[in-house]
């Protein structure tokens, strides 16, 4: 977890400078990172809409590490010539999520680290369900929030993939009613 910690804040604060060094000219032309930029950040925002996942949670970071260098890139990318104040809003507009993470991982650096907590903790139990359908259930929350877990069925697609195709939150310090894989299973019949 540490170290997934510590991936992910040095490439919060890593990247938009990385990105802004990358838009010097160098061999790889820029018209060719700008394509790969857009279409890794297509992908990812497809995948988030049709709750498509790698099984591997590092590999799901190692995903959102990139898109995120994808999107400062393109953060830095040169406005069109025209009227400045829409030149200036949409280069702030662009750059509030990059304000975010630096913001993120300097204040709320105890909060990152809840967030990538929760993000990387395992499954409390993985079982297997009907139809090649498998039934994750994962706590979430802290002692000073309310917690509770999530029950979800995925749909693997070989060893690499998954995609979610139903789930269900409990929020135990409401009290809502428990939920089980059994009863997921029951919910996809």
């Amino acid at each position: 977890m540490e170290s997934v910690f510590v991936l992910i804040w040095v490439w919060i604060l890593a990247a938009p400078v990385v990105a802004f060094v990358a838009r010097r000219p160098r061999p790889l032309s820029p018209q060719a990172l700008t394509i790969c930029s857009i279409g890794l950040l297509s992908a990812v925002a497809l995948a988030a809409v049709f709750n498509i996942s790698f099984v591997r949670v590092e590999a799901n970071i190692l995903t959102l590490c990139a898109a995120y260098l994808a999107y400062c890139y393109l953060a830095f990318f040169p406005v069109p010539e025209g009227r400045k104040p829409a030149r200036y809003l949409v280069r702030f507009i662009a750059s509030v999520p990059i304000f975010g993470g630096y913001l993120l991982a300097t204040v709320g650096v105890l909060g990152l680290g809840l967030i990538i907590a929760d993000a990387t903790e395992p499954p409390w139990r993985v079982t297997p369900l009907e139809g090649g359908l498998v039934c994750k259930v994962n706590g979430w929350g802290a002692a000073m929030t309310d917690s509770g877990y999530t029950v979800s069925a995925y749909r693997r697609y070989g060893s690499l993939l998954e995609r979610r195709v139903t789930k269900v939150t409990v929020n135990q310090s409401a009290g809502e009613p428990e939920a089980e894989c059994a009863d997921i299973a029951k919910s996809l019949q």
